[in-house]
């Protein structure tokens, strides 16, 4: 078994979640310069400049509901698709929710039957275009896999422990899997 598994949830996998958000979160901000991993193209000019968030959401949910998949802007085998704010926008009569909103996993609505949580996404025009799992526990699902493989998304497969033993956001950040 790999060093970096462990069989039981940890703070580590938390903290290290939160860490690659912030990093990922300074460099579309502006205020990191330089790339944290080769092949991702994360930029202050790729998506306007409004925070808190900046494309970069932690805890990301993939829903299906009667109208099909929620979380992901794309179009599967003739399916539909929806990202978050457009679905919970059609639910809602009076009060609209930003382009940005993402529900947290345990504020899904109900009715929706929960597919993945993905640990740390970046969202591009309304579409996912990174997802980063953070692997302490045990490794991505081969079910998992599948889904962003089939989805045409991005993924990286980073060590909590990679991310932890930095003092400051690395130059290059080292990942154990590439998907696409």
């Amino acid at each position: 078994m790999n060093k970096y598994y462990n069989s039981a949830e940890s703070y580590m996998h938390k903290y290290a979640k939160s860490t690659l958000g912030s990093w990922l979160r300074r460099k579309v901000s502006g205020k990191l310069t330089y790339i944290l991993t080769e092949g991702v193209d994360i930029s202050a000019n790729s998506i306007r400049k409004d925070g808190p968030c900046f494309g970069v959401f932690y805890e990301y949910p993939i829903c299906t509901s009667s109208v099909g998949i929620i979380g992901l802007k794309n179009t599967i085998n003739g399916g539909s698709s929806f990202i978050w704010a457009d679905y919970i926008n059609s639910l809602n009569k009076g009060n609209k929710v930003s382009a940005n909103f993402i529900p947290k996993y345990k504020h899904v609505p109900k009715g929706l039957k929960i597919l993945y949580i993905f640990d740390v996404v970046y969202v591009e025009n309304g579409k996912i275009k990174y997802i980063f799992e953070i692997c302490h526990k045990s490794p991505m699902s081969d079910a998992k896999k599948k889904f962003i493989t089939d989805n045409k998304i991005k993924c990286y497969e980073i060590s909590a422990v990679g991310i932890l033993e930095h003092v400051r956001p690395p130059k290059k950040l080292e990942y154990a899997l590439t998907l696409n």
